[in-house]
C-alpha cells in the first residue's frame, strides 16, 4: 500500500502501521504494537470494522465498547495499553492524511524495569495476551455487542445475508429476546 492509498477507514489504520514499520518511519516492533491495538479495538465495532469511517470517530466511545466487550479476554494492563495506543494511533493517521510530509510517529514512553533509589518497585507485568482470532467457516460474519455488566453477545450471520433476510430477523429477534427474558 503506497502512502497515496491510505484513507480514513479501519483497514487503512491497520495497514498504515504496517507501512510505518516496513518503511522505517518508526521501529517495526513499535508499529506492530499500534497495529495490534488498532485491530483489537476496531474489531469490537463488528465484522465490518475495516470499512468503518474514522472521520469524526468518537475514540472514547469505541474504547469503552472495546473494554466492555473484552474484559474477560484481556487483563487490565492489556486493555489499558490497547486503549492508550488506539488513542494515539487514530489521530496520528489523520495527521498523516492531512500532511504526510510533516508526520512524525507518536512518542512511545519508555518502560522502566526494576527500581531506582527512592522509587517503588515496578510491578512484574502479566504475560502479554494477543488478540484471539477465531477461525470461522467461510461465508459467515461474526460480531460482538457489549451489553451491561461487561458481558457480550456474539451474533453470527451468513455473509450473503439479503435485505429480506435482515428484515425477517428484525421482526423475529425481538420475539426470541422477549421469550428469553421471561424464561430467565
Amino acid at each position: 500500500m503506497s502512502t497515496m492509498s491510505f484513507r480514513a477507514d479501519g483497514r487503512s489504520l491497520v495497514e498504515f502501521w504496517n507501512w510505518a514499520g516496513r518503511t522505517g518511519r518508526m521501529k517495526p516492533s513499535t508499529a506492530g504494537v499500534y497495529k495490534t491495538a488498532c485491530k483489537a479495538v476496531l474489531s469490537s465495532l463488528g465484522a465490518q470494522w475495516e470499512s468503518y469511517d474514522l472521520t469524526g470517530l468518537d475514540i472514547e466511545a469505541v474504547i469503552r465498547n472495546f473494554r466492555r466487550a473484552n474484559t474477560s479476554r484481556y487483563d487490565t494492563r492489556t486493555l489499558e495499553k490497547y486503549s492508550s495506543n488506539f488513542r494515539k494511533a487514530v489521530p496520528s493517521l489523520m495527521h498523516f492524511l492531512d500532511d504526510a510530509k510533516s508526520w512524525e510517529a507518536p512518542a512511545q514512553p519508555r518502560q522502566r524495569h526494576g527500581t531506582t533509589k527512592g522509587s517503588s518497585p515496578t510491578l512484574t507485568p502479566k504475560p502479554r495476551i494477543e488478540p484471539q482470532v477465531e477461525e470461522k467457516p467461510a461465508g459467515v460474519e461474526s460480531f460482538c455487542i457489549g451489553v451491561s455488566n461487561e458481558r457480550t453477545v456474539r451474533i453470527t450471520l451468513p455473509s450473503d445475508l439479503t435485505p429480506d433476510d435482515a428484515g425477517f430477523l428484525i421482526k423475529v429477534l425481538p420475539y426470541y429476546l422477549e421469550r428469553y427474558t421471561k424464561a430467565g
